[in-house]
């Protein structure tokens, strides 16, 4: 499933998605997620202290397992965050 996918299963109403949030930075609590059959997983960057290199991690990850990841990062000024959002998405591949 992919965003455009997920957003109109959420828009419709008719089918259930199921998510869940990551506040844990380490990139085996991601696996263990991804792995017990999630669809998403909400990445909380904004309450939590992930950097760049922990986003890709685990973004990467999600993607290799095929799970759409979504994440919120802490509110900054418009320069750093297109920066590090540019630099996630980037950099956030798949092997």
């Amino acid at each position: 499933m992919d965003g455009r996918a997920l957003k109109r299963v959420w828009r419709s109403g008719e089918e259930l998605s199921l998510g869940a949030w990551v506040a844990l930075t380490d990139p085996l609590a991601t696996r263990l997620l991804c792995d017990a059959g999630y669809e998403w997983l909400m990445i909380d960057a904004e309450h939590r202290p992930f950097d760049a290199e922990t986003l890709r991690t685990l973004i990467a990850t999600m993607r290799c397992r095929g799970v759409l990841p979504w994440y919120r990062v802490r509110p900054m000024t418009r320069p750093s965050s297109s920066k590090l959002l540019t630099s996630v998405q980037k950099e956030s591949q798949c092997p």
